[in-house]
């Protein structure tokens, strides 16, 4: 049902009896009521400040297209919880990992199909990176003053841990771990402060021992050369293998 609760009906599934058995009835009709269609007409939100209310309401209320119709103000309960996920995650995105999002008020009109919605957000503090603590890092990495002021989200864990990959990846630690944790303060003036741990694994230090080539029955081995750039006792750099596999692909015989 449109207002999210569920009806049963006392219709029993089950098999008792094996096939082939005598059957009471050989066809079956239904009759469907599709009943009143319903439509998000009004939202209203509560406790927003870091979106913009309008174009938070068009998550609830959706007009996209170039004829803007009923169809995209459809309302079910499948649709009213994809949006609430939508703003918290949007919210989580901007340093908000506490906030939380809720229907407060949900006016069905059961006549007209006509929907009022009221959304209540609570937005929580927000998280900001306060410091960042390199651990065991076997190369040099970036200043943690560049990352102090950012939200601390996943998308930026990851983008942090990407960087120290890369830089121990060319520095001849392919087998390299990274994990990231971050230690939250208390909240001051609405904000988190949290301080991040950068936990390196590097592995040992690999070099380049062969450079071998297989396969290549007509093409000469100077011009595979040309586009693998490495040789024995180079630092082994993962990212650099994939760009010469990228290369040598480029040629068009393998």
């Amino acid at each position: 049902r449109p207002d999210g609760t569920v009806t049963r009906h006392g219709f029993d599934v089950s098999l008792t009896t094996l096939l082939p058995r005598p059957l009471a009835a050989t066809t079956a009709r239904f009759e469907i009521d599709r009943g009143v269609r319903y439509r998000v007409e009004t939202v209203e939100i509560n406790g927003l400040t870091a979106l913009p209310v309008e174009d938070v309401r068009r998550i609830f209320k959706p007009a996209r297209g170039l004829l803007p119709g009923v169809g995209e103000r459809v309302h079910s309960p499948g649709r009213l919880r994809r949006a609430l996920g939508i703003l918290e995650e949007n919210l989580t995105l901007l340093g908000h990992a506490e906030a939380e999002v809720e229907v407060s008020r949900l006016d069905l009109n059961h006549d007209t199909g006509d929907v009022d919605l009221g959304i209540s957000v609570d937005e929580g503090p927000r998280w900001l990176v306060g410091a960042v603590a390199y651990e065991k890092a076997a190369v040099g990495l970036p200043d943690d003053a560049l990352f102090v002021g950012e939200p601390w989200t996943y998308p930026w864990q990851q983008n942090l841990a990407q960087t120290v990959r890369q830089a121990h990846f060319e520095a001849g630690y392919p087998d390299v771990r990274v994990r990231i944790s971050g230690e939250p303060a208390a909240v001051v003036q609405g904000e988190r402060a949290v301080n991040v741990a950068v936990a390196v694994t590097p592995g040992p230090e690999v070099r380049v021992g062969t450079v071998r080539y297989e396969g290549n029955v007509r093409t000469s081995p100077s011009v595979l050369e040309r586009r693998v750039r490495i040789g024995a006792g180079d630092l082994l750099n993962p990212l650099e293998l994939e760009r010469m596999r990228h290369r040598l692909g480029q040629l068009g015989i393998f």
